[in-house]
C-alpha cells in the first residue's frame, strides 16, 4: 500500500529493473516480451504511465494478438508464442494487486469522509500523484497515515515517551512483524455478520463541549506527538459520535490497536466490544462497568467466600468497581506488558464477557495470599492492577494469563438474556440508589459552582464545572475537584493539591 511508483520504488516487484535504470519502455517490454512497437503502444493507450500500462496489459491479455510477441522482422509464430509464456506473471499480479488495493483504499476515503470518488476518479487521482497514495489523498484535503507502528520515526517519538506505552519494556522496538501478526487475527473472529462500515473521522467542533473537553484530555496523556494526538482525536470523536458514549478506556484501547491497524479495522472491533461484550463500561457515568463489577462479586463469593468475605470486611470494604477497572475497562493495558495484551483481546473476543471473569479471577486465585494478608485498599489496588511496585512481575503476568486459559465460568455467567438480567439485577441492588443520591449531589455542587468560579479558579474546572484544586497521581495527573477528591481517595488514589 506504500507504493509511489511501481517503476522507481517497489524494489521487492521490479528490483532487477531498477538496478539497470532501463528506459519506461524498455522496463515494460522486459516484463511483458511485447516487442518494441506493441510495448509502445499498449503505454501510449494507458497514458504513458507504466503502472497503468501493467494493468491494462493483464486486463487485456487474452486479447493482444500473438504478433505483439514477433521480434522485428520475424515471422516465426511458434517462437512468439514462447515469448509470450515468458510474461512475468507473477510481478504483473503483484503490481495489479497493489494498484487495485490503492484504488480500493481511495474509495473508501470518501465512504470515510462522505465524499463520493468514483473508481475512474481514484484511478485518476492515483496515476496523476505517482501512486503515491499520501499524496493522492491531498488532492481531497485528507492527510493518509498509516498503523502508528509503520511510521518510520514513531519509536524514537512515542516509545519512551507516550503514556500508552508505559508497559511497553522495549517490546515492540524489538518485536518486528508480530504485533501486526498478532491484530491480524482479531478481525476474523468477529464473523461473517461484523458491522465493518468505514470508521468516520470527525474533527471536534466545540472543544469545550463536556466530552469533547475529556477527548482532547485523553488524546494528549495518550500521545506524546501532536500528530498522534490529533489523528486518535479524530478517531475518538467519531467513534463517540458513532456509539453516544465515550470513556477513557476506550481512548487506550483505540489507540492501543491503532498501532498496527487501520481505523477502519479498529472501530470493527470497537463494535463488538463496546455495543457486545462490554455494553455500557464505556460510558462517562459508567454503570455498565459498576453493574459488571458486581457481576463479578457475585460469582466471586460464590467461588471463594474467603477472598469475597475479605473485599467485603467492613474495615476495609474494597468496592468490585475499585479493583476491577483495568480489567474491565482498560482491557489489561496498564495492567499486563504490552506484549501480553495481544493475548488477552484475542481470548476477550473468542470468549466475550466471560473471559473478563475469567481473568479476574486468575488474577485473585494466582495472588490469593498476598491478597488476603494485605489489609490497605491503596496497596490491594496497585497488587490487583499487576503493578510492578506491588512485587509483581513478568512471570505472574505470566501466570495469570495460563490460569484464566484453564478456567470457565459459562455456566455462571449464563447466555445474553441471563447475563442482562443479572446485570440489572446487580445494577438495581448495589449501584442505583448509590447513582441518585451522587447525581443529586452533583446537582447541588453545580448550582453553588458559579460563586466559587467567579474567584481565582474560574479558568480551572473539571468536567462538571466545579473548580479544581487537587490532581489525581494515579489517573495521570488528572486535574480534580473537591467531589472527585472523596471519590478517588476512597479507591486509594494518590491525591495532592494542585
Amino acid at each position: 500500500k506504500a507504493t509511489v511508483s511501481v517503476l522507481n520504488c517497489c524494489p521487492a516487484l521490479l528490483g532487477d529493473l531498477i538496478m539497470v535504470n532501463l528506459p519506461i519502455t524498455d522496463a515494460f517490454a522486459k516484463l511483458t516480451f511485447l516487442n518494441p512497437t506493441w510495448a509502445k503502444k499498449v503505454q501510449e493507450t494507458a497514458g504513458n504511465d507504466i503502472t497503468s500500462a501493467c494493468v491494462s496489459f493483464v486486463q487485456n491479455f487474452e486479447k493482444i494478438p500473438i504478433e505483439a510477441w514477433l521480434e522485428e522482422g520475424a515471422t516465426d509464430v511458434e517462437k512468439a508464442k514462447g515469448r509470450r509464456q515468458r510474461v512475468a506473471v507473477n510481478k504483473l499480479n503483484d503490481i495489479c494487486h497493489e494498484v487495485y488495493t490503492l484504488v480500493h483504499d481511495v474509495k473508501k476515503l470518501g465512504e470515510r469522509y462522505s465524499f463520493d470518488v468514483s473508481e475512474d476518479k481514484a484511478w485518476e487521482v492515483l496515476r496523476a500523484n505517482k501512486w503515491d497514495l499520501g499524496k493522492a489523498t491531498k488532492t481531497f484535503n485528507i492527510k493518509y497515515t498509516k498503523p502508528f507502528l509503520r511510521e518510520a520515526d514513531f519509536g524514537p517519538r512515542e516509545f519512551t515517551k507516550a503514556a500508552l506505552l508505559n508497559e511497553d519494556r522495549g517490546y515492540l522496538g524489538k518485536a518486528g512483524e508480530t504485533p501486526f501478526e498478532l491484530t491480524a487475527e482479531y478481525l476474523p473472529l468477529l464473523g461473517a455478520a461484523a458491522n465493518k462500515a468505514p470508521a468516520k473521522l470527525v474533527e471536534i467542533a466545540n472543544r469545550d463541549g463536556e466530552t469533547e473537553r475529556v477527548i482532547v484530555q485523553d488524546c494528549i496523556r495518550t500521545f506524546a506527538g501532536e500528530d498522534h494526538r490529533q489523528r486518535l482525536e479524530v478517531f475518538l470523536n467519531g467513534a463517540f459520535q458513532e456509539f453516544g458514549n465515550y470513556s477513557q478506556g476506550m481512548a487506550h484501547v483505540s489507540a492501543f490497536l491503532l498501532l498496527t491497524m487501520s481505523e477502519d479495522d479498529v472501530i470493527a472491533l470497537l463494535r463488538k466490544i463496546n455495543l457486545e461484550i462490554i455494553p455500557g463500561h464505556w460510558k462517562h457515568e459508567s454503570d455498565g462497568f459498576g453493574a459488571s463489577a458486581y457481576v463479578f462479586q457475585h460469582i466471586l463469593e460464590k467461588h471463594d467466600a474467603d477472598l469475597y468475605n475479605h473485599f467485603t470486611n467492613p474495615n476495609l470494604y474494597l468496592m468490585p468497581e475499585m479493583y476491577t477497572r483495568k480489567w474491565f475497562c482498560g482491557l489489561g493495558l496498564h495492567c499486563l506488558d504490552v506484549e501480553f495484551v495481544y493475548r488477552f483481546l484475542k481470548n476477550l473476543l473468542q470468549r466475550g464477557f466471560e473471559y473478563l471473569i475469567a481473568f479476574g479471577m486468575a488474577v485473585l486465585k494466582h495472588l490469593k495470599d498476598r491478597v488476603l494478608e494485605t489489609d490497605s485498599v491503596g496497596e490491594l489496588m496497585h497488587l490487583l492492577a499487576l503493578e510492578e511496585k506491588a512485587g509483581v512481575d513478568r512471570a505472574d503476568q505470566i501466570a495469570v494469563l495460563d490460569i484464566a486459559d484453564t478456567l470457565d465460568f459459562t455456566a455462571d455467567v449464563g447466555t445474553p438474556e441471563e447475563l442482562k438480567a443479572l446485570r440489572k439485577k446487580m445494577f438495581d441492588t448495589h449501584l442505583k440508589e448509590r447513582l441518585e443520591k451522587a447525581k443529586a449531589m452533583q446537582a447541588a455542587a453545580a448550582a453553588e459552582a458559579d460563586e466559587v468560579c467567579e474567584v481565582e479558579w474560574e479558568d480551572f474546572v473539571c468536567d462538571k464545572g466545579l473548580p479544581v484544586k487537587w490532581v489525581d497521581n494515579d489517573n495521570d495527573g488528572a486535574p480534580i475537584c473537591d467531589m472527585c477528591k472523596i471519590k478517588f481517595e476512597a479507591m486509594g488514589h494518590d491525591i495532592e493539591e494542585w
